[in-house]
């Protein structure tokens, strides 16, 4: 069996095990043979539960998102770290950028800037949550982004946020010209520069 099926029978049966019992800390959610996996493809066991109990709860985010999430950090843990976990201590949940900050006067990027690169550096603290509503939120109105573009996009940044934030603002204007395009389509209405 695959990775990604596997990663997907410890989801999907985590979230039965915490349906039954959902008082069970992250430290003893998991049984061995799913800690190996998670440790394996570089997922963190207590932001794994946080996924889990997140969906539980509010529904989202949904089983597909968290494995093209988990996808993109796994191909990062085994090209970019070369496997090595580390002893990388959680950057402080406490320290991040403000909701209300701004880069390129748009709130919020700042820290999602930053929750993406921490989640690929496996040091987002587990109390947080990549992916999670306000950051799919944000990206669904700057471009229609998906989390796991954007955690791309992220990576091939090589840290660099000023060409992160030229990526996305290119991102964004790709996606508003298909949707115009698809919006003309639907109605049978003449493109920008074309005639009836």
């Amino acid at each position: 069996m695959q990775w990604d099926d596997r990663f997907m029978n410890i989801f999907n049966s985590g979230v039965a095990r915490f349906y039954t019992n959902p008082q069970v800390l992250p430290d003893n959610f998991f049984n061995r043979e799913e800690l190996e996996l998670l440790a394996e493809i570089g997922c963190n066991h207590r932001e794994m539960h946080n996924y889990i109990r997140t969906y539980a709860n509010y529904g989202r985010p949904t089983p597909s998102n968290v494995l093209l999430i988990t996808s993109v950090c796994r191909s990062y843990f085994l090209i970019a770290r070369r496997g090595i976990s580390g002893n990388t201590k959680p950057f402080p949940a406490n320290s991040m950028p403000h909701e209300s900050e701004e880069l390129q006067g748009m709130p919020y990027l700042p820290r999602l800037i930053k929750k993406a690169q921490l989640k690929l550096y496996g040091s987002l603290d587990p109390s947080l949550l990549y992916g999670d509503e306000q950051d799919t939120t944000f990206l669904m109105e700057h471009g229609n982004i998906h989390p796991a573009d954007f955690l791309m996009m992220t990576w091939h940044s090589h840290g660099d946020q000023q060409k992160l934030i030229t990526s996305l603002i290119a991102a964004i204007k790709s996606n508003e010209q298909t949707a115009e395009r698809d919006a003309a389509d639907a109605f049978n209405l003449p493109r920008d520069g074309e005639l009836f």
